[in-house]
Formats: C-alpha cells, structure tokens, sequence
C-alpha cells in the first residue's frame, strides 16, 4: 500500500518530488510545461512548482465518468 501525499497548496515542489508524489513520468510533466498547462518557474537549473498550481493543472484535466449503457 502507498503513503497518502498531501500536496500543500502553498508548499513549493520540484520535478523529482513530484514525480515520486504522484506517480508521473518526466515526460508527462514536460509535455505539460512545453504546452502551458502547468505554471512553473525556473531558479537556476531547478524547475518548482506552487502546489496550488499543480492542483489546478491536476483539476482541470480531470474528467467526469460517464457510465457506459447498453
């Protein structure tokens, strides 16, 4: 069983934690930046995110179930 993540709106993250945190691969979180759905900044080498920016890219992508009839 995985440890539950609680990602801190106001907590500040880097690539690596997240990739860790929520399971993704470095690809998944590029291809969000290279689109512009995920706000990030760059200090130095690092590239960080807000957590409140990562909730809202996680948010925005999500989908409703829609139940499948026969």
């Amino acid at each position: 069983m995985q440890d539950t993540f609680v990602l801190e709106p106001d907590g500040l993250y880097n690539d690596g934690s997240l990739y860790l945190a929520l399971g993704l691969t470095p690809a998944t979180l590029a291809h969000a930046r290279r689109s512009g759905e995920l706000r990030f900044t760059r200090k130095g080498k690092r590239t960080l995110y807000l957590g409140q920016w990562v909730l809202d890219w996680i948010k925005a992508d999500s989908r409703q179930e829609v139940p499948r009839g026969k």
